[in-house]
């Protein structure tokens, strides 16, 4: 799919009173990865992540493109699609919304769950096909707004505005914002994640906005994709959620290094106790004498953040 990205210097092309990514959220996506700090001679444990190959994800990418580029949206789904792009809005549009913006996104979020029920519940699949699409467009939209900041800086670029800025924000609303947050994008504009990512967690939102999340369908990658996404960026307080994505993605990955996965997420969680068992079994069942370090009082916690 073809992108334009306007004049030759992108930035001075774009228009200064952009709209700054911030406000309520509706993506929930947390804290960064938590690494073990290192000692002067003791290299620091980090959280292990999904590997992927560059063939598996341009195939899951090239699905998408064949299952979405080609949809035309009906009447009844251009509605749907407006009402998205209009809650995107809101939700960036006021780093302390009001009560009236509230109400506003409480009432557009009935409307959006009203029509795309009703969507699903007539043509689920149609339903699905709709998400692709839109997920698509996203996807396009963050991909040039990353190039663009990958020359000029993901803050500059933003502060700037104009038409990239406004179109991430009509198709992905406050993503952009969490993900320089939690880690997951960085100022040059690096996604620290395999691309397919942004479509998937757009899809379990799109799901999820509808009160159908138990129904969302991902290809093995992009499951992987989605389970390194809770184990690395959700926050340190959800840990059964990074414990039961780590035995999925053992599952999915089989060279998945889950022992010290789980250790890390307790470690991160305040739960001390528990992950030292963690390691102690570890070592006596499984013979992970490499993780024998933790053990060792001269090597202590950190929040260091891994980029």
């Amino acid at each position: 799919m073809e992108r334009k990205h306007g004049a030759d210097d992108p930035v001075k092309g774009l228009s200064k009173g952009g709209i700054l990514l911030a406000g309520a959220v509706l993506l929930a996506v947390g804290a960064a990865v938590f690494v073990l700090a290192r000692t002067d001679s003791v290299r620091p444990l980090t959280m292990p992540r999904a590997s992927f190959t560059p063939e598996e994800i341009d195939a899951a990418m090239a699905d998408l493109e064949n299952s979405a580029a080609d949809i035309v949206l009906t009447g009844q789904e251009k509605e749907i699609a407006a009402v998205l792009a209009e809650l995107h809005g809101l939700e960036v549009a006021n780093a302390q919304p009001d009560a009236g913006t509230g109400g506003k996104v409480l009432e557009l979020m009935d409307v959006f769950r009203s029509k795309a029920r009703a969507l699903h519940d007539a043509k689920p699949e149609r339903f699905l096909e709709l998400g692709k699409r839109l997920a698509l467009d996203f996807h396009g939209a963050l991909t040039d707004l990353l190039e663009i900041a990958s020359e000029h800086g993901l803050q500059r670029t933003l502060e700037a505005g104009g038409e990239p800025v406004e179109q991430v924000v009509r198709t992905g609303g406050a993503f952009v914002k969490k993900a320089v947050e939690v880690g997951l994008i960085d100022d040059k504009g690096v996604l620290h994640a395999p691309k397919l990512l942004p479509q998937v967690l757009f899809m379990r939102r799109w799901f999820g906005m509808a009160g159908l999340g138990s129904q969302t369908r991902f290809s093995k990658t992009e499951q992987r994709a989605d389970y390194d996404f809770v184990i690395a960026f959700s926050t340190p307080g959800q840990v059964r959620g990074k414990l039961r994505a780590i035995d999925k993605l053992k599952d999915l990955e089989s060279g998945y290094d889950d022992d010290l996965a789980k250790i890390l997420v307790l470690r991160q969680a305040g739960r001390g106790d528990e992950a030292r068992a963690l390691v102690e079994e570890a070592v006596k069942k499984r013979g992970r004498d490499d993780l024998k370090i933790i053990l060792d009082p001269k090597f202590k916690d950190s929040t260091l953040l891994e980029r």
